[in-house]
């Protein structure tokens, strides 16, 4: 295996880190080896462009523990998030000339204003948690729009008339207007754009910057598959600049042809072999940055190389494991692999509890966690939680378990039933709930109505029950300060949901209108006298 120096050779530079080394490291290792050792600003007047954030923070911790102290690190930028940053634009940033992005949470509920407005249009029912589905796909599909450049909307109609299609897929692509339409001119009114959009038409004009004024500074573009058109065309330009290099992450270079003509959009290196094909590179151009592997390490990515060669090219698939070393290509690929069958979700969230624990208790070892599920992520975290071990999650946190988002649905439960004890403590114990009183003024009062009057059966209706019967029970009493507390804080509760009750019952009226069949028969035009067909049977004649 020949390895290459970072800028070495002429334009375009694509190297490869292979699957079986530590990225990050090996790339920190190939920028210092590369630039000059006596010039103290050579690292910092690097630009390196990541896939994300959290690369990019890994990144800086590989530099500090290359370095081992203080230096002057280069501008690292995610690449999805170049904005107006003069380390990448220069001292004139070309993206003020971009539109600004819509927020994220604005554009789901104005498409899905735009779908309750087209199932109203079409007789339909207006459903505010359809709605807000519906805009959920169509914002996955502006996204995924923007990830492969340019798409000519006006095709759709086309489309499904040259497949002669059902008629559902006919209203699927009236339905899909939406987006191709009536969205364009949305955020055209507002001066916006779509974030997704956004993104791409910024790495496009990053790219024309560079083609028509080179940089003469270190330029990487490093860990993108370039799945994103416009990161391709990005790619393109700084492989040709004088000092840039394109690092793309566990290229399997060792394929054989057959196989690799092969591969199609379900395999791991698909991406991989568009963005060769864009840069107009063969895959054996690219050289390695790193000149030895442990054996291990190889017998590992040659044995999950055999396991994703694409289904056609398995014809030979004992002469190709013989031919990497037959047995002992498994013994010594698989060695540190382990099968555990768990009875239940709890079982296994605390068996890969225990191994994480296990493999921090080591001095300087790190541990990861991947998973496609959530759920387990969450259960496993929960785990660690308990023994203070605080990791670092990737799929952020749900909504429904932030602060906020528990105030939020402790309020839709109080709509339903807002004399429910259970939900009425838990929102006025939350910490968003003030309700205009003091925490000390708030405290008393609630813990007054929990022992006072909530406990034991259920005995009023609604929140106004609720403070009548406070109200009887005071006059019976000697002390009435516990009741006055209780009877306060209910008010004064039951006046914050009023707004949210009155807007729920005009919503329920709107819908009722809307499916009533009277209200639908008025909705039509009356046929005037004239307009109605004779009856033959009835007849009248003069004498």
């Amino acid at each position: 295996m020949s390895i290459a120096g970072l800028f070495d050779g002429l334009a375009p530079r694509v190297r490869n880190i292979p699957a079986s080394a530590p990225f990050l490291d090996t790339l920190v290792d190939a920028i210092v080896n590369a630039l000059p050792t006596d010039d103290p600003f050579a690292l910092a007047d690097s630009v390196i462009f990541l896939p994300n954030r959290r690369a990019s923070r890994g990144l800086v911790d590989a530099f500090a523990k290359r370095l081992g102290g203080a230096a002057l690190l280069p501008a690292i930028r995610p690449l999805g998030d170049l904005e107006d940053d003069p380390d990448v634009w220069g001292p004139e940033p070309l993206a003020l000339a971009v539109p600004p992005a819509i927020e994220p949470l604005r554009r789901r509920f104005e498409l899905a204003q735009l779908v309750r407005a087209r199932d109203v249009a079409e007789g339909g029912v207006s459903d505010p948690v359809r709605a807000l589905a519906w805009a959920d796909e169509l914002c996955r599909l502006l996204d995924a729009a923007a990830t492969v450049g340019a798409v000519d909307w006006s095709a759709l109609p086309t489309l499904v008339g040259e497949r002669d299609l059902a008629a559902h897929w006919r209203r699927s692509a009236d339905f899909l207007k939406i987006v191709s339409d009536y969205w364009p001119k949305r955020l055209e009114v507002d001066g916006l754009a779509d974030p997704a959009a956004r993104r791409a038409v910024l790495l496009e004009r990053l790219a024309e910057t560079w083609a028509a004024a080179p940089p003469q500074t270190p330029i990487i573009i490093a860990g993108s598959t370039g799945s994103v058109a416009a990161t391709r065309v990005l790619m393109r330009v700084a492989a040709a600049l004088p000092k840039g290099v394109v690092v793309l992450p566990g290229l399997d270079a060792d394929l054989d042809e057959a196989a690799w003509s092969r591969i199609d959009a379900q395999h791991p290196q698909h991406a991989l072999k568009v963005t060769l094909e864009s840069l107009g590179v063969a895959r054996t151009d690219v050289a390695p940055l790193i000149d030895t592997e442990t054996p291990q390490a190889r017998a590992r990515r040659q044995l999950m190389r055999e396991a994703l060669v694409p289904a056609d090219a398995t014809a030979d698939w004992r002469k190709r494991v013989a031919d990497n070393g037959g047995p002992a290509l498994i013994t010594e690929g698989a060695k540190g692999l382990y099968l555990f069958e768990a009875r239940n979700e709890e079982e296994e969230a605390l068996a890969v509890a225990l191994l994480l624990r296990e493999a921090l208790e080591i001095p300087d070892r790190t541990a990861a966690f991947v998973t496609p599920d959530a759920t387990l992520a969450r259960r496993v975290e929960a785990k660690l939680r308990r023994w203070s071990i605080a990791p670092q999650m990737s799929i952020g946190e749900p909504l429904a378990e932030t602060e906020h988002g528990v105030f939020l649905l402790l309020l839709a439960d109080l709509l339903v039933d807002d004399g429910d004890p259970i939900a009425m403590l838990a929102a006025l114990r939350h910490p968003l709930t003030a309700l205009g009183l003091s925490a000390a003024e708030r405290a008393p009062a609630i813990t007054a109505l929990e022992r006072v009057i909530v406990r034991g059966a259920r005995r009023w209706g609604d929140l106004d029950d609720l403070v009548l019967r406070i109200e009887d029970e005071a006059r019976q009493e000697k002390n009435r300060a516990p009741h006055d507390g209780a009877l306060r804080i209910v008010r004064a509760l039951s006046d914050a949901l009023t707004p949210l009750r009155e807007a729920r019952w005009r919503m329920r009226l709107r819908r009722r209108r809307a499916t009533s069949p009277v209200t639908k028969r008025r909705a039509e035009p009356r046929r005037s006298a004239r307009a109605r067909p004779a009856n033959p049977s009835c007849r009248c004649s003069a004498t």
